[in-house]
């Protein structure tokens, strides 16, 4: 994610079915958790979601995200810089937490109360 939380990035290879998904339509949910496929899912388990829209971006514009990135993924250095691969921006509309299957909290990225950097 940006470092206000703001924006999350991705890459995708551009001839596959979720890129030209993702470019008819731009709208999208993209989910994170925790679950192992146990019992104890029912009782720890953690599900973020996070909607908003999504634009394809030039990879030059980011230089510092894709660096960060990198310095974390560095597996992915071939993957990202190919030409054959998307960098999208998530413009974030809403964070979805589910905690334990029950505990739902919905929240704007400007109604976060603190400040996390990944970088």
């Amino acid at each position: 994610p940006s470092k206000d939380f703001k924006r999350l990035f991705f890459v995708t290879r551009k001839r596959t079915l979720k890129y030209r998904n993702i470019c008819e339509n731009p709208i999208v949910s993209f989910l994170l958790d925790n679950r192992k496929n146990s019992l104890k899912d029912l009782r720890n388990s953690c599900i973020l979601t996070i909607t908003g829209k999504a634009t394809e971006v030039n990879k030059l514009e980011y230089p510092q995200t894709i660096e960060a990135y990198l310095e974390k993924y560095s597996v992915l250095n071939n993957f990202i810089s190919d030409e054959k691969t998307a960098f999208f921006c998530i413009d974030i509309k809403l964070f979805i937490f589910v905690n334990s299957f029950e505990e739902i909290h919905v929240v704007k990225p400007d109604e976060l109360e603190f400040k996390y950097s990944v970088y």
